[in-house]
């Protein structure tokens, strides 16, 4: 069973940093919080992987993985509300707002095009750091959910545009696809200098990364110079 194809798709990581979390089962409070997505993935991925890994062992059962051996579960739903399969934008805006949207939207309500108010903003206005890290671009339709609003998850200029306006602590990734659009004028050259204006701090690489972030009170990290700075993550890490 290969696992490439997933970890080569979007991988988005909303971290909530020092979020007040008890359970039941700890009166401790969390000092992070990560909301971890798989592309794609749903409970009979993790049934049949789960499946597989007994079978390695010449065993017919479930060996569980880590996560499903939490002490709390739960499950929901990210089905589209205009197409019986779902995409990455409509999914994730599910994920991240509650709502159902229209495939190919992005942090859109279906009536009226009403732009939804997702989890992460409800946090950062709580007085929380957040941050947005993805294995792809981060104006791509899973991380863009969380931050940005727009009728077409392809609009990578105008979602990249956004991005800064979130005033979110930190975004991770494989650089901006709005960077690469020839039908806009400079358009990589728009968005670094709005990133900039916002008081953002961009570092290429963990080298870079540790060089910087003394000084930064925000930051995006991209991938190193040495690779191509607008593409995607896995490239470097797969």
């Amino acid at each position: 069973m290969k696992f490439r194809g997933f970890f080569r798709r979007t991988l988005a990581l909303l971290m909530a940093a020092v979020l007040a979390f008890s359970t039941s089962y700890a009166q401790d409070k969390a000092k992070y919080v990560f909301l971890f997505i798989g592309d794609g993935m749903g409970l009979a991925h993790i049934s049949m992987t789960e499946a597989w890994l007994s079978q390695k062992d010449g065993k017919i059962s479930n060996t569980p993985l880590g996560f499903t051996q939490f002490p709390v579960m739960g499950v929901a739903t990210t089905y589209s509300a205009s197409n019986i399969i779902t995409c990455s934008s409509a999914a994730a805006t599910a994920l991240a707002s509650g709502y159902k949207a229209n495939n190919g939207t992005v942090g859109i309500y279906p009536a009226d095009s009403i732009p939804l108010h997702q989890i992460s903003y409800k946090l950062k206005e709580l007085g929380y750091k957040i941050g947005i890290m993805t294995s792809v671009t981060i104006d791509h339709a899973t991380p863009a959910c969380f931050y940005a609003h727009n009728e077409r998850r392809k609009n990578y200029f105008e979602i990249a545009m956004e991005l800064p306006e979130s005033g979110f602590d930190f975004f991770g990734g494989g650089g901006f696809e709005g960077a690469r659009n020839k039908e806009i004028k400079d358009a990589a050259d728009q968005i670094y200098n709005k990133v900039n204006e916002y008081g953002y701090t961009v570092a290429l690489g963990v080298d870079d990364y540790k060089a910087k972030k003394a000084g930064a009170s925000k930051m995006i990290l991209f991938q190193d110079g040495k690779k191509k700075r607008d593409s995607a993550l896995h490239t470097v890490i797969r």
